[in-house]
């Protein structure tokens, strides 16, 4: 049974941004609210190679990832499963057990289909969260004009290709609807623009 899950959006400079998370101790997941792209861990790499790691036990992460052998963890086994949006790597989820795990190739694309299967539902609510925009939003709802709040979401050549609703006014007819829909599917039609 998995015992935590991170999920991290990709930033438009390629660092990823921790989003969400449950049953990760808040002073183990403080120091990686960001990580920098140039960091050889486990989320950075699967994001990078754009492919779904999986490791049994502690051991095998550190032997694989040495900088992270340091870090002080409940869990042994854990899982780090890119998502995406198209054929674009939007964002990684972070699956983590406290006991050892087996995991086949049955398991192994179970959990990925899993996880692609909820993945824009978990973006969609982490948005409507994000404690980074809470004063962003209070010096905002300040203003009287309609605005929107978009995130760049750029392809795997860092060429922004869509944005994602982050947070709207209330000015804006069922603004509610919007946060955390990609713009191009809002207004399909600005794609020829």
């Amino acid at each position: 049974e998995v015992r935590a899950v991170t999920l991290y959006r990709v930033a438009a400079d390629g660092s990823l941004r921790l989003v969400g998370r449950a049953g990760v101790p808040g002073d183990l997941i403080s120091s990686w609210q960001s990580i920098p792209p140039s960091r050889d861990i486990p989320y950075v790499r699967s994001m990078a190679e754009d492919r779904a790691f999986f490791w049994e036990d502690r051991a095998a992460r550190t032997t694989q990832f040495p900088s992270v052998a340091s870090t002080t963890s409940a869990f042994e086994a854990t899982a780090t499963i890119p998502i995406h949006d198209g054929d674009s790597a939007v964002g990684i989820v972070g699956l983590m057990w406290t006991t050892h795990e087996s995991f086949s190739a049955e398991r192994k694309s179970t959990l990925v289909a899993l996880v692609q299967q909820i993945a824009h539902l978990l973006l969609r609510n982490a948005a409507q969260t994000d404690p980074e925009l809470q004063w962003l939003h209070t010096v905002l709802s300040l203003h009287l004009d309609p605005w929107l709040l978009l995130e760049a979401i750029p392809n795997s050549d860092a060429v922004v290709r869509d944005f994602v609703v982050q947070d709207a006014s209330a000015q804006v007819v069922h603004s509610e609807e919007w946060i955390g829909r990609r713009l191009l599917e809002l207004w399909p039609s600005a794609a020829a623009d």
